[in-house]
C-alpha cells in the first residue's frame, strides 16, 4: 500500500480485478489502489482486518472462523461500519450494517444501479474530534389513559430528531417500527390497550448519520370505566329541581384548609374542587371533583376528606328525588351520607378501584335535606367525581281542606265500558276523575266533575290497564288529594261466521218422566225441539221446543209412555245457529225386550223377528203416519219397498200382542 503515499481522514477504496468495471461501479471514488493479489479477493463469509505497520490490528470486520450462518456472512451484499463508530481490535457486529442480498441482481455490469450509488458512504474521524450524539434524558410519562399516553423527554443535541419504538413489557422492540419526530420532546400514543404494561424506546438522530444509544420508559394504561349516567333528565316532567341550580363553593363546607377552586390541570396542588370544568373529560357541566395529585406519602392528601353540602329546606314538596352521576377512581374508600330531617343514613360506599354509574334515592317527604361524603385518597391520580347533582321534587301548591274519596271500586268491566265507585263522604262539592292509560301522567288526562259517587267510563280501548285518579271538590278552589285505582278492559273476542252441526249425539232414556243426551261438543249450547207419539197409538203430538242446554243434558217433565222425536242444534252466537239434525228417538217407556229385530240398522230387504210368533208388522214414520202393512213369513219382513231413512213399528204377534221397535234402513 506504499504506492498510496500518505492519506489522511479520507477514503481509500482498494479492489482487485477489471479497472474500468471498478471505475464505472464506483465512479465517485477518489483514491484507489488497484491490486493484483488475489489474496484481496474474499467470500461473504471471510473476515477482514486492517492491521498497522507494526503489527496491530486497527479495525477487524468479522471473527476468524468459518463465517457460515454467521452475522459477518454477507451474501450477494455489502457491510459498512456504522458513522461515529471507532475501529476496533475486535469484531463488534452492533457496529456494522451488514446488508444481504443488497447487491444482488445490481451492478451496471448487470443492467442494474451502479455499487457506488447503493454502498453508503459513512463519516469517521479519529481522536478528540469524533463527533458525539448523546441520548435523550429525563423520560417521562403523562396524560395516561385507558388508550393513550404522552413521552417526555430532554435533549441532550443539538438535533431536534429522535426515533421512539413502542413495545408491550417483555416483547423486544421492532428496529423497523421505528416512529420519527421532528422538532419536538414529546410524543403522544394512541389506540392503546388498557391496563397493560408498555416500554417506549427512545434515542438521537444526529448530523452525519450519528445515532444515540436507546434509553427507554415503562408505563401502565389505565383500566377503562363506561360512564353510565343514566337517562338525561332524572326529575319528573312535573317536578323542578330543587336548590342545587347554583352549585359553587359558597354551598360546601369541608375539613381541609388547602381546599381551593382551581384549574383540574394545575399541579400545584394536592386536591381541589372544581366548579364547571371544561376539562374534565368525564362529565362536563358543575360537578364536585377531588383528586390526589401529589400520590401516596406527599401532602396534602385527602386523608380523609370530608364535603357537606348546606342544608336544604323541602318542606313545600312532595316526591323528592335525589340522584347524582358518580365517577370514583381509587384504592380507598368513599361513602355518600344523606341526612333527612336531622337524621343521618348511609346509602352509597364506593370501595372499588374504578366504579362508575348513577345513584338515586327517594326521599318523599321531608322538611330539610341534605348529604355528605366522606373518604380517603392516599394514591396518585385517585379521583372521585359526582356530576349531575339533582335534588327533585312536585311543590305543595294545593291545601286539601276536606277528605278524599275511599273505597274507590271498579266493576261492570267490558271491553269498552268500567263503572267507578266510591264511598260517600261528608263536605265535598263534587268530585273530579281523571282516566290515563297505565303508568301515564294524569295531568295528561281530561278532568271530569262528578256529582255523584259512581261513574261509567265508555270508549275505552279492550285488553288495556287504565289508572283512574278521583279527588273531592272542597270549595273555594280546593281539593282533597287524589286516591287511584286500575283495571283492566275484557278482551274482544271475534264473533264466529259459522256454525258446524252437532255429532256424536247419544239419547238415552232414565225413567218414565226423564232422559238424557249427550255430544262431542261438550261446551256448546244446545236447542232442541220434539214431538211426541203415544205409545202403542203412534199419533204424534204438536212439536214443543228445548232451549240452552249443555252437556250432559237432563229433560225433565216428559209425559210417560210415549215415544219423542228429538231434532237438535248448536247455538254459537245471536242470530247463529247450525242447521237442524235429527228426529232422534227419546222413549219414556221401557220397551219391550221379548220381540228382537236383526240387523239393525238393516242393510239389505229383509230382517229376522225373533223371540215372539209375529204375524204382522205396521211401518211408521218419524211424523207417525202408516206407511205400508207387512206379513212377517217365516220370521222374517220384507223391507224391499222401503227406502233408506228412520222408521218406528209395531209388531204384532199372534195373540194381538203390540211391540213397539224403532228400525234404520240403509
Amino acid at each position: 500500500m506504499s504506492d498510496l503515499g500518505t492519506v489522511k481522514d479520507d477514503f481509500v477504496f482498494i479492489y482487485y480485478g477489471d479497472e474500468n468495471i471498478f471505475t464505472s461501479e464506483f465512479p465517485n471514488a477518489q483514491i484507489t489502489l488497484h491490486t493484483n493479489s488475489a489474496s484481496v479477493n474474499i467470500n461473504g463469509d471471510d473476515a477482514v482486518r486492517i492491521i498497522s505497520a507494526d503489527g496491530t490490528v486497527v479495525d477487524q470486520f468479522g471473527n476468524e472462523e468459518d463465517g457460515t450462518g454467521e452475522p459477518w456472512e454477507y451474501k450477494d451484499g455489502y457491510a459498512v461500519r456504522n458513522a461515529g463508530t471507532t475501529p476496533s481490535g475486535t469484531f463488534v457486529v452492533s457496529d456494522w450494517t451488514i446488508v444481504n442480498g443488497g447487491l444482488d441482481g445490481q451492478g451496471l455490469c448487470n443492467g442494474g444501479t451502479a455499487f457506488g450509488e447503493i454502498v453508503p458512504t459513512m463519516s469517521y474521524v479519529n481522536g478528540d474530534n469524533t463527533p458525539t450524539c448523546n441520548e435523550p434524558s429525563n423520560l417521562t410519562s403523562s396524560n395516561i389513559t385507558s388508550d393513550s399516553a404522552t413521552i417526555n423527554w430532554a435533549s441532550n443535541n443539538s438535533s431536534e430528531t429522535f426515533e421512539l419504538i413502542l413495545t408491550e413489557e417483555n416483547v423486544d422492540p421492532n428496529t423497523d417500527d421505528t416512529i420519527t419526530v421532528n422538532n419536538a420532546t414529546t410524543y403522544t400514543f394512541t389506540n392503546l390497550e388498557e391496563n397493560t404494561t408498555y416500554v417506549v424506546y427512545v434515542r438521537s438522530i444526529c448530523e452525519g448519520q450519528l445515532v444515540s444509544e436507546w434509553d427507554n420508559i415503562t408505563f401502565i394504561t389505565e383500566e377503562s370505566v363506561v360512564v353510565d349516567p343514566g337517562e338525561d333528565d332524572t326529575c319528573a316532567d312535573n317536578a323542578e329541581v330543587i336548590g342545587i341550580e347554583n352549585f359553587d363553593n359558597s354551598n360546601w363546607t369541608n375539613n381541609i384548609e388547602s381546599l381551593l377552586f382551581i384549574d383540574p390541570t394545575s399541579e400545584d396542588q394536592g386536591l381541589f374542587i372544581v366548579e364547571n370544568s371544561g376539562n374534565n373529560p368525564n362529565f362536563s357541566g358543575n360537578i364536585l371533583y377531588a383528586r390526589d395529585l401529589k400520590g401516596e406519602g406527599d401532602e396534602p392528601s385527602l386523608d380523609p376528606f370530608v364535603f357537606t353540602f348546606n342544608e336544604i329546606d323541602v318542606s313545600n314538596y312532595t316526591n323528592v328525588l335525589f340522584s347524582f352521576d358518580y365517577f370514583v377512581k381509587s384504592n380507598d374508600d368513599a361513602k355518600v351520607i344523606l341526612i333527612i330531617d336531622g337524621q343521618e343514613s348511609e346509602h352509597v360506599w364506593f370501595n372499588d378501584a374504578n366504579i362508575a354509574g348513577k345513584f338515586t334515592q327517594e326521599i318523599g317527604e321531608a322538611t330539610t335535606f341534605d348529604f355528605r361524603i366522606e373518604g380517603s385518597m392516599n394514591g396518585a391520580s385517585d379521583t372521585f367525581e359526582l356530576d349531575n347533582i339533582q335534588l327533585c321534587g312536585v311543590e305543595l301548591v294545593e291545601t286539601p281542606i276536606c277528605d278524599e274519596p275511599t273505597d274507590l271500586t271498579v266493576s261492570n268491566i267490558t271491553t269498552s265500558e268500567a263503572t267507578i265507585s266510591w264511598t260517600t263522604i261528608e263536605g265535598p262539592n263534587g268530585y273530579q276523575l281523571i282516566v290515563v292509560d297505565e303508568n301515564e301522567d294524569p295531568s295528561n288526562g281530561t278532568i271530569t266533575n262528578i256529582d255523584v259517587v259512581s261513574y261509567t267510563i265508555n270508549n275505552l280501548d279492550d285488553n288495556t290497564t287504565y289508572d283512574v285518579y278521583v279527588r273531592s271538590i272542597c270549595g273555594n278552589d280546593s281539593f282533597s288529594a287524589w286516591v287511584k285505582t286500575t283495571f283492566t278492559t275484557d278482551e274482544m273476542i271475534e264473533a264466529p261466521t259459522t256454525c258446524n252441526e252437532p255429532t256424536g249425539i247419544v239419547l238415552n232414556r232414565l225413567s218414565d218422566t226423564t232422559s238424557t243426551f249427550v255430544a262431542d261438543d261438550k261446551d256448546a249450547v244446545y236447542q232442541g225441539t220434539a214431538n211426541r207419539v203415544e205409545h202403542k197409538k203412534i199419533r204424534p203430538y204438536p212439536l214443543y221446543g228445548m232451549t240452552n242446554m249443555h252437556i250432559p243434558h237432563i229433560q225433565t217433565a216428559l209425559v210417560p209412555d210415549f215415544a219423542h222425536n228429538v231434532w237438535l242444534r248448536i247455538k254459537c252466537d245471536e242470530d247463529l245457529y247450525s242447521d237442524w239434525v235429527g228426529p232422534y228417538v227419546l222413549p219414556t217407556y221401557q220397551e219391550d225386550q221379548k220381540a228382537v229385530i236383526y240387523p239393525n240398522p238393516a242393510i239389505g230387504n229383509t230382517i229376522k223377528v225373533n223371540g215372539i210368533s209375529g204375524e204382522r208388522v205396521e211401518v211408521y214414520n218419524m211424523s207417525g203416519n202408516r206407511l205400508m202393512n207387512l206379513p212377517i213369513v217365516n220370521g222374517e219382513i220384507n223391507l224391499q219397498n222401503l227406502t233408506t231413512g228412520k222408521y218406528h213399528l209395531r209388531i204384532i204377534d199372534i195373540d194381538g200382542k203390540v211391540y213397539e221397535k224403532a228400525l234404520i234402513k240403509k
